[in-house]
């Protein structure tokens, strides 16, 4: 697993199933190959182990998506 630097940790909400809002932590993170990311976690405060498993699985798909494109 690649070392992470995170940004920026801002709570906020976001709209639930239902449109209630929800709580959340919006985290900010990069790594040497990845640039600025956020991701959102679920709750008021999620503990840094919530934090690092909503990373990993974001970097999962940040590596394997094909890379986007734009032709002009």
């Amino acid at each position: 697993m690649p070392e992470v630097q995170i940004l920026s940790r801002s709570p906020g909400q976001r709209p639930g199933e239902s449109g209630v809002p929800k709580p959340v932590l919006a985290v900010t993170y990069s790594t040497a190959a990845v640039p600025p990311r956020t991701v959102f976690i679920p709750g008021e405060a999620p503990t840094d182990e919530e934090v690092a498993d909503a990373i990993r699985q974001d970097l999962e798909f940040a590596t394997t998506a094909p890379p986007s494109t734009l032709t002009i």
